[in-house]
């Protein structure tokens, strides 16, 4: 999941191309899901969109689930596509904890501090920061999903649901495109990572329907909508269009403990981690509720 979740991401150079096109060399475009669980990196020719490299980091490490930076996964990909990292055109990324800005702000005084350990200072690698490369582009974390189901779909226009218990801060997706000051009072600098790409970007998210714990800037997405469409640019290259047409919002819950709250989000991600909680002991087993689920009828 975690490499479709940024197969898609590396992609929306073509899916999203009005916001994050590539039209100048260098030649690459990496889309990375770097901090939280499941890390992972793909590599994308700028031009076709062939993919040339998408790896999980578990696949390094040999930890399920493995989550942090991506800098050997980047290293690895783009010395798979013959290249190096002067040769990429743009990184997108995504961290559904919070957003990336801040965070790689303080690393390297996190690395400084005397309980470091190998993971924190591996993190000030070039190949996980990439603060060469001429685009830099975070991205909210439902049109992330909503982005790999359009992408890959088989057919030409459709409706994309995105249930997933904790996607972006409404004040994160809302206030960082109107340039408000986020919840943790980090400033964003403009120099560390100029483009933030989300819902309120799209066309018809005015329109959109919000559901839920709407109003409060700390609430999470819970649930998404979005219709997209294929449309023909010039040069008769196909580009998929998303429009979000419903949100609902779920209110965070205590974060005394991360694996404590993160299932008792208001919402069938929320159910489902809640569930695998209890069935195998760890919240972030829910993929693994999932999959067993159609099976129930015929165990029954």
């Amino acid at each position: 999941a975690a490499q479709t979740h940024m197969l898609a991401v590396a992609t929306l150079s073509s899916t999203l191309s009005s916001v994050l096109a590539v039209t100048t060399p260098p030649r690459l475009v990496v889309g990375l899901n770097k901090y939280s669980h499941d890390a992972a990196a793909t590599v994308l020719d700028a031009n076709s969109g062939r993919v040339r490299y998408s790896a999980a980091r578990e696949r390094l490490t040999r930890k399920k689930h493995d989550g942090g930076g991506c800098g050997a996964l980047v290293a690895a990909g783009v010395a798979s596509a013959g290249a190096t990292l002067l040769d990429v055109a743009a990184v997108v990324a995504n961290n559904h904890h919070a957003p990336i800005a801040p965070l790689e702000r303080r690393l390297a005084a996190w690395a400084e501090s005397s309980n470091a350990g190998d993971e924190m200072i591996s993190r000030l690698d070039a190949a996980n920061l990439l603060p060469e490369v001429p685009r830099r582009i975070e991205m909210s974390h439902h049109l992330a999903h909503a982005a790999a189901a359009s992408a890959t779909a088989p057919f030409d226009s459709g409706l994309v649901v995105v249930m997933d218990g904790m996607g972006e801060r409404r004040s994160d997706l809302v206030g960082r495109v109107a340039g408000a000051a986020p919840l943790d009072r980090v400033d964003y600098s403009a120099a560390e990572w100029p483009e933030y790409v989300s819902d309120a970007l799209l066309p018809g998210y005015d329109a959109c329907v919000q559901a839920g714990a709407a109003a409060s800037d700390a609430a999470r997405e819970s649930e998404s909508a979005y219709l997209f469409e294929t449309v023909v640019a010039r040069g008769g290259r196909r580009h998929r269009v998303l429009r979000p047409v419903y949100k609902r919002w779920a209110a965070e819950t205590s974060q005394l403990g991360f694996s404590d709250w993160y299932h008792d989000f208001d919402g069938l991600g929320g159910v489902y981690s809640r569930v695998a909680a209890h069935v195998f002991g760890d919240w972030n087993t829910c993929g693994k509720v999932m999959g067993l689920a159609p099976w129930v009828r015929g165990w029954g």
